[in-house]
């Protein structure tokens, strides 16, 4: 990617003297110029980073050199100035701007002496050339703007030779010049030649430039390799002052040309409409502004004008193919490509003689398609000017254009300046020029991949367009031609196609390899070494190079990024194919980061590779029918085809098989006339070398999409990879590509691609011999064929026999269910497989059929098979699962014997022994064959369609909407299980279940009780089960969870009872309950789900009250959930320690609501005459028993209701249904039970039932057939009228009645207090103060002793001890307390002590005495007391104080007041006198 380009702008230099070549080095080295800036009056400022300059001499005013050089530095020349009168004559301009490069500066370099030799000799030729090279904007004549096309700026550059000191130079003949210095004198200074010549050409306005420099040449040594004095400032500072003008005068110069440029294209752009527009010549002149920019190095706006060009040339195009009339442009094309016509007639001839032939006959024309960016080839300009380019040149070169500049941009073509190739080519000059190209060479930048890769997507949408327009002109040149016979119709179609193909597939080599860039191959390589086990070379067919490469300096020599494609032997053909790791490898990529831009180039390169394979792909399709790509087998599957015979895919095609012949013996296919790609001759020579070339496209797009992060491209490249090596009977390799592929096509809904390669992934295992993959596999794509066919033919009713009868395919062995049958038989375990991938219409009979004798019942099962031919199913099953409750139960029903199942409809009867009741969902399905088990999940977790149902649409939603659902439910006559709560409830003891099995009519000879905890934390204590009644025996318990018990006779009813217990707080507790029980039809199954309340229904509070011999303790009775309870008895035991005194109520009947709780007081005394065993006494039995007999209120009104239901039930023909509607008619009850309902049932004994809702029943009884549904509801709406309210004294059902024994230990207090509050000086002794004034202070007396009484351990250990505590009288806004309110004491058992207080009514009205708190304090270890911060009493103790609710009146102080009132009626009054309580 290195090859030069042409210069940037031209400069021109006029070298009377001959010192340019020492001018030269001087200058090269400051060149390219640096950081320019172009301010565009209409636009933003654009910089320049680098500005290359292409010096050329002035030929018209510079004597001819003596010798041949081109640059014309070569030769001597005179000091003293020539003239070319001649050649000083201006050149005319060009009728079109932009054809020729003019200068944009022009430069006078001059050697002068002396001042004196100036103004004698140099003075007049340098004046005059000023006024030859002035532009027209700076003359004084008419302004003419056509001239800015070509406007430059001119310069005058005098030139000082080389000085050994600071204050001379060396003329050129020997003579010293003495450098101008600061003389003392102002006035009096000299004048020196550089000052002589600006004062005689820059010119005095305000805004004049400054057009003369003067430099000074550096002394070098003899060998001129090295400077031998370093230059001084001022030296420096006139090189500098010289590029400065450069720059601004170039700058200037374009300027004027740009403004002029758009001017004029504004104007052609505004006469585009007109009659006699033609674009050829906008063109030209828009291109030179495009030109103008790409020379000064700003390449993004000369891209830009070219992608307008584009456009324009694009909308031309459309234009006159479009035929339109109205189109008054006169802009021609020529009717065809010459290299295209040529290349046709020399195919066409070579495919009269025998269709083939070697590689250099059919490639001798000139490859287009290796020329895309060749802009060389043709005089492309002139051609347009002439109107005599055809489309495909014109489109070719604005591409091709567009392309230079994005590689520059990209930095993957080097910029040379033409100091490099001006550079003198003589040998004193040779090191010069060398080091000025590596000090060019080192300031290329890195390439910028991400232009690389908008590049290639240019490139991509230009071989995509340009395609059709080849296909075009071939079709044209038919036209034109005499060939177009029936006969040979089909070789011109063919030499079409081939023209185009090998002109698309050159074309994307010639942009691979232009693109190409170092940091992308660092990228790649790892990758590629990982899929190929030996290194290829970067070469690719040995061929002639001159037809693929390109020839030019301003474009990079083309090396192929391709690896070789080696021939390969024919036989075997696997052992040629290089070796290709685990898909695994493509996902290895280098440790290293990553460049910025690797990815998107690496993705368009492998787009590009992409289209190159399919390029090949279809050339190799029409040759040799060789289809090497999924999408080829894939396509030609999905077409219907007849008469196809087998071919071997080892054979090699011959033209017997290959080409078809007319009568004239033209081929009608396969001849490779007009490929000039000798990479593609090469690969047609044999499948072998076909197969290698389209394997090496492959991994290169492989690794391109690896390394552009496009996985899914990826993929397909591996699957094309897969296919080949199947093709080639590599079958290990190829199946470990197709397991990972798989998954990728069946997600995406690939179905022929899936289809193709399930089958060729099958063909591959069947030959490794792995049974168990190949029979999976071959399901699958057996599955897809049955998906595919029954898309294709859409008719339900047509047998699968017939769906997938298809041609034998030549590329893979279609799998067969024959095959797949016999393989799995060799299977150890069978293989599960979705059903509905081979079975469809799969439905359930929506009412089940009980048997007459027995408990079972029966379902019908159809489906449609999608498989040909006969299969016999050793077992077919259908599961059940429960519906609206927690957890979940399963019921499988099954076929009694082998089932045969036909291609089409299939009906089985299925059958079961359990008899649950409730609503069962659709689970799944399963049929195995041999080994293979057909499964269809219809369960709600499942993304498979549930099975519909015969007949309506169920109505039962409660937890799916989307779910058929069918009711199972029990006969009268079958088993029956119930679970309830124990009535007797004793907290002392674990509670328990109560197990109701009811035989109905059948005779059981043994069974089996499976109770089975669904409530986390519940424990069933099955061991500890007990017969509570019935005629039933216990054989064995000790399995968990299990009872085994001896037969039942017939309409026998038993309970058993279970004990429990929950380590958790639970409210309800769930019970799944399995009878399996044994009869003389078979072993049969109940199961059913019990949910249980295990919360009482009644809540209990105790308030103890002490006293100094006795307890009372009062026992509120409420309900806990408001409803209604009935109590019978209550009752509280005594034991051989304590009496119990309390009311006897087993002759009442009490009625608690929840706003109305039953209050129960006992009294308790200890038992004192009673001596115990030892001699300190045993401890006390506190524990005493209250016992409760009650009802629920509401079960009593549930009770009545069922008793008279289930008695008009038996006198109805509907008394088969009597086990649905019982749990159906407790449910609606309790759902319309309320607390304001059952309040008012229990007071005025009736409860009124509501209307009779068909929707609440219909949620139940929708399982039924439609026509005893409707009859029932009718029965049941009668039945709701004729019962609208239910007397309850009436019902004898009354429920169970509930005992509840709860244990209640009597407190053990270690000091009760007695305090007493009195007056201290009563009125009298038998007096006490019930009235006192208020604000007069009370003397009262606190008395405060304690005892023992109650606390059990100090009548075990008797002793007179002292005790320390703490009263504190509690203050408030009635009383103002004064005297010892708080105080500490010290006491023994039954001691009394008292304290003084004062007592000051703050108000009126009856005040109670003031609250007492008194409270132990510790004692430390050596008996004394602690404060009161030393923590809270130890001992445990109560008050009672006998004064808490003695009340004291407040009444005022006065006792009598006299008032005195006005007798004359005026209103007023005054106070005469009072008297007070106290006198």
């Amino acid at each position: 990617m290195e090859k030069p380009i042409a210069a940037g702008v031209r400069v021109e230099y006029t070298d009377p003297s001959g010192i340019y070549p020492a001018v030269a080095r001087e200058l090269h080295e400051r060149l390219p110029l640096k950081g320019l800036h172009w301010n565009n009056s209409s636009d933003f400022i654009r910089s320049i980073d680098n500005l290359y300059i292409e010096l050329v001499p002035d030929d018209r005013a510079n004597p001819k050199p003596d010798s041949t050089s081109s640059d014309g530095s070569s030769g001597t020349h005179d000091n003293v100035p020539v003239t070319n009168n001649e050649g000083s004559k201006k050149e005319r301009r060009h009728q079109f701007p932009g054809l020729r490069r003019t200068p944009y500066l022009k430069i006078y370099l001059l050697q002068c002496a002396d001042v004196d030799t100036y103004r004698a000799s140099s003075r007049k030729v340098v004046r005059d050339w000023v006024n030859d090279h002035t532009p027209s904007a700076q003359s004084s004549s008419q302004l003419d703007k056509q001239e800015n096309h070509d406007a430059f700026e001119w310069l005058i550059v005098h030139v000082l030779p080389p000085s050994t000191d600071g204050s001379t130079s060396t003329r050129s003949d020997g003579i010293a010049e003495k450098r101008p210095t600061t003389s003392r004198w102002p006035s009096r200074s000299s004048t020196s030649v550089i000052e002589k010549i600006r004062a005689d050409f820059n010119r005095t306005s305000k805004h004049t430039v400054d057009r003369v420099a003067q430099v000074q040449l550096t002394e070098r040594s003899t060998d001129d390799s090295v400077q031998v004095k370093r230059q001084s400032q001022d030296d420096q500072n006139g090189w500098g002052d010289l590029t400065a003008k450069l720059k601004s005068l170039i700058l200037a110069s374009f300027g004027l040309r740009v403004s002029q440029y758009e001017e004029d294209i504004k104007e052609k752009e505004m006469q585009r409409n007109l009659p006699g527009w033609n674009f050829n010549t906008f063109f030209v002149l828009k291109e030179g502004l495009a030109m103008g920019f790409e020379n000064m190095g700003l390449l993004e706006d000369a891209l830009t004008v070219y992608r307008e060009l584009a456009v324009g040339l694009a909308a031309v195009i459309d234009g006159q193919e479009d035929d339109n009339v109205d189109n008054q442009q006169t802009t021609h094309f020529s009717p065809c490509t010459d290299e295209f016509k040529a290349a046709f007639e020399h195919a066409l001839t070579v495919s009269r003689t025998d269709g083939q032939g070697d590689n250099e006959d059919l490639r001798s024309t000139l490859d287009l398609g290796a020329l895309v960016l060749d802009t060389d080839r043709k005089p492309f300009r002139n051609l347009i000017l002439e109107s005599n380019i055809s489309v495909f040149d014109f489109q070719s070169y604005v591409f091709a254009r567009q392309m230079i500049l994005l590689l520059r941009l990209a930095n993957a073509i080097v910029q040379k300046s033409a100091a490099i190739k001006d550079t003198p080519s003589n040998d004193t000059d040779a090191d010069v020029a060398t080091s000025a190209r590596l000090s060019n060479l080192n300031q290329v930048q890195s390439v910028n991949l991400s232009i690389l890769a908008e590049a290639i997507e240019l490139s991509k949408e230009f071989i995509a367009s340009v395609a059709q327009t080849v296909r075009k002109d071939i079709e044209d040149i038919i036209k034109q031609s005499n060939s177009s016979h029936d006969e040979e119709q089909g070789a011109l179609d063919a030499i079409k196609d081939n023209i185009t193909s090998s002109w698309t597939f050159s074309a994307c080599q010639c942009i691979l390899e232009t693109t190409l860039a170092t940091p992308l191959s660092k990228q790649m390589e790892p990758l590629l070494r990982q899929l190929k086990h030996r290194i290829v070379s970067k070469s690719r067919y040995d061929g002639d190079q001159a037809t693929n490469a390109v020839h030019r300096n301003d474009l990079p020599a083309r090396t192929s990024s391709l690896p070789s494609h080696p021939v390969r032997p024919e036989s075997p053909p696997q052992e040629s194919f290089s070796s290709i790791t685990s898909l695994h490898a493509t996902r290895l990529l280098p440790p290293g980061s990553r460049y910025p831009g690797t990815a998107e180039l690496a993705a368009q390169r492998g787009e590009l590779l992409a289209l190159e394979r399919r390029v090949l792909s279809n050339i190799g399709l029409r040759h040799g029918g060789w289809r090497v790509s999924l999408a080829d087998i894939a396509s030609a599957c999905a077409v219907e085809e007849e008469n196809l015979e087998d071919v071997k895919l080892d054979d090699e095609p011959t033209h017997e098989n290959t080409a078809v012949q007319d009568s004239n013996g033209f081929p009608k296919a396969a001849t490779s006339a007009g490929i000039q790609n000798c990479s593609i001759l090469t690969a047609l020579e044999s499948r072998s070398n076909f197969y290698a070339a389209y394997e090496d496209l492959t991994t290169l797009a492989l690794a391109s999409y690896e390394v552009g992060d496009r996985r899914k491209a990826a993929e397909a490249m591996t699957a094309d990879l897969a296919v080949i090596l199947f093709q080639l009977k590599e079958y290990d390799l190829a199946a470990s590509y197709f397991r990972q592929l798989a998954p990728f096509y069946a997600k995406d809904e690939w179905s022929n691609l899936e289809m193709v390669m399930l089958n060729m992934y099958a063909e591959c295992l069947s030959h490794l011999q792995r049974t168990e993959d190949y029979v999976r596999v071959a399901l699958r794509a057996l599955a897809k064929m049955v998906q595919i066919s029954l898309g294709a033919t859409r008719e339900p009713q047509k047998g699968s026999a017939d769906l997938l009868s298809t041609a034998p395919n030549p590329d893979y062995n279609p799998v067969s269910l024959k095959d797949i049958m016999t393989a799995s038989t060799s299977l150890e375990q069978p293989i599960s497989v979705p059903m509905d991938q081979y079975f469809d219409h799969v439905a359930l009979d929506k009412y089940i059929q009980h048997f007459p004798d027995n408990d079972g019942f029966a379902l019908l099962l159809k489906f449609r098979s999608l498989l040909p031919g006969s299969l016999e199913a050793q077992s077919v099953r259908v599961k059940l699962t429960s519906a609206g409750e927690e957890p979940r139960s399963e019921l499988w029903l099954a076929a009694n014997s082998l089932q045969i199942i036909r291609a089409g409809q299939n009906q089985i009867k299925l059958r079961s022994k359990m008899m649950p009741l409730g609503w069962y969902a659709l689970g799944n399905i399963s049929i195995q064959i041999a080994n293979l088990i057909f499964v269809n999940d219809a369960s709600p977790t499942s993304s498979v369609s549930p099975f519909t149902i015969f007949g309506d649409p169920m109505t039962y939603n409660r937890n799916s909407r989307d779910q058929a659902h069918l009711l199972i439910w029990p006969t009268p006559r079958s088993l029956e299980a119930r679970v309830t709560h124990c009535e007797d409830v004793n907290l002392e003891f674990p509670r328990s279940i109560k197990v109701e099995l009811s035989s109905g009519e059948n005779e059981i000879s043994q069974g089996k009780l499976l109770l089975r905890a669904a409530s986390a934390g519940l424990r069933l204590h099955t061991a500890k089960a007990l017969v509570d009644e019935g005629e039933l025996k216990i054989i064995d318990k000790t399995q968990p969870g299990t009872i085994t018990f001896d037969g039942i006779p017939v309409g026998t009813t038993a309970y058993i009872r279970v004990p429990y217990s929950v380590e958790n707080d639970l409210k309800d507790i769930v019970v799944r309950v399995e009878v399996t029980y044994t009869m003389s039809e078979g072993d049969f199954t109940y199961a059913s789900n019990s949910k249980i309340s295990i919360l009482l229904p009644l809540a209990i509070n105790v308030q103890d009250i002490f006293k100094q011999s006795v307890l009372f303790s009062r026992f509120t009775i409420g309900t806990v959930n408001s409803k209604p309870l009935r109590i019978f008895n209550c009752h509280l035991e005594g034991n051989e320690d304590f009496y119990v005194d309390s009311p006897a109520l087993t002759d009442t009947e009490l009625d608690v609501f929840d706003l109305q709780p039953l209050s129960y007081i006992s009294r308790i005394r200890q038992r004192l005459d009673r001596q115990k065993s030892t001699g300190k006494g045993e401890p006390f039995k506190r524990r005493l028993r209250l016992q409760i007999e009650f009802r629920c209120l509401d079960e009593e009104i549930c009770a009545a209701v069922e008793i008279l239901f289930f008695a008009a039930l038996e006198r109805s023909p509907f008394q088969v249904y009597s086990k649905i509607l019982k749990p159906v008619l407790s449910a609606t009850l309790r759902k319309g039970f309320s607390v304001q309902r059952l309040e008012a049932a229990v007071l005025q004994r009736e409860f009124r039932l509501e209307k009779f809702d068909e929707r609440e029943w219909a949620l139940y009884i929708s399982g039924l057939a439609i026509d005893r549904r409707q009859l029932l509801a009718a029965w049941l709406k009668t039945w709701h009228e004729e019962h609208q309210t239910i007397r309850l004294e009436e019902g004898t059902g009354l429920s169970p009645m509930q005992y509840l024994t709860i244990p209640v230990d009597v407190p053990q207090v270690q000091v009760l207090h007695i305090v007493r509050m009195k007056q201290s000086h009563p009125i009298s002794s038998d007096t006490e103060l019930h009235t006192v004034p208020i604000g007069k202070a009370v003397a009262m007396e606190l008395a405060i002793t304690y005892t023992r009484y109650w606390d059990n351990r100090q009548r075990q250990s008797p002793g007179n001890e002292t005790l320390d505590f703490c009263y504190e009288l509690q203050t408030n806004s009635d009383w103002l307390i004064g005297g010892q309110r708080k105080g500490h004491y010290t006491a023994r058992e039954e001691e009394i002590l008292t304290f003084s207080l004062l007592l000051w009514p703050q108000r009126t009205g009856n005040l109670l005495l003031p609250p007492i708190e008194i409270h132990s304090i510790a004692r430390s270890t050596d008996g004394q007391k602690e404060n009161e911060s030393a923590g809270e009493s130890m001992i445990a103790s109560e008050i009672d104080y006998q004064d808490q609710s003695r009340m004291i009146l407040v009444v005022s102080d006065l006792l009598s007041t006299t008032v005195n009132l006005d007798p004359r009626g005026g209103g007023g009054g005054w106070l005469v006198e009072s008297q007070s309580r106290s006198t």
